[in-house]
């Protein structure tokens, strides 16, 4: 019995010693992070890495946020990260053909960039953020954004 204790102990103990505690809510607020994303740009960036995940994009029924708030999200087991957090929920047909319900999701911000996304599982963090160029370049080429009048 002995034996099976320590070899739990030593199997949990440095899963813990990995874990970081939460920053203080004067710590996120004092983060240097940049201005907080437009709710527009936010709502665009949600699309644009939202639909290429779906079975049929054509079908998703988006609900956003009015806000954009300041966070702090789990860097796997390391440090946290302090962003600009904004949620949403995208309900969309799957395979079947029927509506899978409404699942939140969390999109992070960091001097104008997205640099993480949540789903299902907790945050993602992107290997390379994504600027608001090249995720208004993806809405256009998507349709999401409308190209502006030809000039006569």
């Amino acid at each position: 019995m002995f034996l099976r204790l320590l070899a739990l102990c030593a199997l949990v103990l440095p899963c813990l010693g990995g874990c970081a505690t939460a920053p203080s809510a004067e710590a996120i607020a004092a983060a240097e992070i940049g201005d907080a994303p437009s709710v527009e740009d936010c709502i665009l960036t949600a699309k644009v890495m939202t639909m290429p995940t779906l079975k049929d994009p054509g079908s998703a029924l988006f609900a956003f946020g009015t806000s954009v708030r300041r966070s702090a999200y789990p860097k796997g087991f390391g440090p946290y990260v302090v962003a600009w957090l904004f949620n949403y929920s995208v309900n969309a047909k799957n395979s079947f053909g029927g509506y899978v319900g409404a699942e939140p999701r969390t999109l992070w911000f960091v001097h104008g960039e997205c640099v993480a996304f949540s789903e299902k599982y907790g945050p993602l963090t992107l290997k390379d953020p994504l600027s608001m160029v090249t995720i208004r370049a993806a809405g256009k080429e998507m349709g999401l954004i409308e190209a502006p009048p030809a000039p006569r």
